[in-house]
């Protein structure tokens, strides 16, 4: 398991993400409401960017290239097949902290 202090929460801008690498692998992290989802930066589609785009009301993020829709919160698609990981996110004292496991 790895665990690491990827950013401060005001770098995540709100119903945005960023990018980041933990372990090797891709995330994007999103904020909503205080709180941080982190899941697979890459869609499974064609591999289309998930991070820099702004999340719906219902914690939906679209892959800008298709359309794929994914819930930040169990990275399931709501609309197609496939889903993308998620990984455990938290604030601690202003730190968001992400945990993946190899």
């Amino acid at each position: 398991m790895i665990s690491e202090i990827v950013c401060t929460l005001q770098e995540i801008p709100e119903n945005g993400s960023i990018r980041r690498t933990v372990g090797g692998r891709d995330l994007a992290i999103f904020r909503k409401g205080g709180q941080v989802y982190a899941i697979d930066a890459i869609c499974p589609h064609r591999r289309g960017p998930l991070d820099g785009t702004e999340l719906e009301d219902d914690f939906i993020v679209v892959c800008p290239w298709h359309g794929w829709r994914f819930d930040v919160r169990t990275g399931k698609s709501p609309s197609h097949p496939g889903q993308v990981l998620c990984y455990q996110a938290e604030v601690v004292d202003g730190q968001v902290r992400v945990t993946v496991t190899p």
